[in-house]
């Protein structure tokens, strides 16, 4: 069996992978619900994790709004690479005599509850599904954006990474952590022109072009009562 876990961590970090682990059903137990590795594989005795580094040179363009689709590219490619090698390592592992099943990386909701995917919901924050029913609406009806890829959760229309600052920023590192800080809070306001390009502008500036928008338009970015 040592040999095996040789192996394994052996072939993923072949495929590209920066970090690799095991977690047995033993060293697991005690631990919530959704570690339960049964719930996957019936049978399954250990689940093997890995990671893929985002390239960090893209990090920067991206926090300050100088290039969105750039970093959004590789969060999508590194995402692929992730799911791709979940497979070549399941099929590996098949033909070894070891039964195993492939996970995606991203985007997997339940399907086993009435609710499906909106069972994530809280059940006693009674805000939140309509803000998130009325957020994918409006998200729908703004410009396109260059790039973006498709979501589950994003009916009719794709999803474009705009976000995820925070897992960007949180860095091992205090020093860079707080560059990176400093990149997104001093770096201006974005906002959207009609033909869906977006350009990073003063916080005086962005309120003048919301303040020229007429009442239809700016509700697909921003809460609007009317008087």
């Amino acid at each position: 069996m040592k040999e095996l876990t040789r192996l394994v961590m052996d072939f993923a970090r072949c495929q590209g992978a920066c970090a690799v682990g095991i977690a047995t059903t033993e060293t697991l137990s005690g631990g919530p619900p959704s570690v339960d590795l049964t719930g996957v594989l019936s049978d399954a005795k250990a689940a093997i994790s890995f990671a893929f580094p985002l390239n960090q040179e893209l990090i920067a363009p991206f926090l300050t709004k100088k290039d969105r689709r750039s970093h959004e590219k590789d969060n999508i490619d590194t995402n692929g690479l992730a799911g791709g090698l979940s497979l070549q390592l399941s099929k590996w592992l098949d033909q070894k005599g070891y039964p195993s099943l492939p996970q995606a990386p991203n985007d997997v909701y339940r399907q086993d509850s009435p609710g499906g995917v909106l069972d994530m919901v809280p059940e006693k924050d009674e805000d939140f599904l309509p803000a998130i029913i009325q957020g994918v609406k409006t998200y729908g009806q703004r410009p396109e954006i260059a790039g973006g890829y498709h979501h589950s959760l994003m009916p009719g229309t794709k999803l474009w990474l705009t976000c995820g600052n925070c897992q960007l920023i949180c860095h091992p590192d205090k020093a860079v952590r707080q560059e990176r800080y400093d990149m997104l809070r001093k770096s201006g306001v974005v906002i959207q022109e009609q033909d869906g390009s977006l350009t990073a502008v003063s916080a005086q500036e962005a309120a003048a072009h919301f303040t020229a928008m007429d009442a239809s338009t700016r509700s697909l970015y921003m809460d609007v009562h009317d008087p």
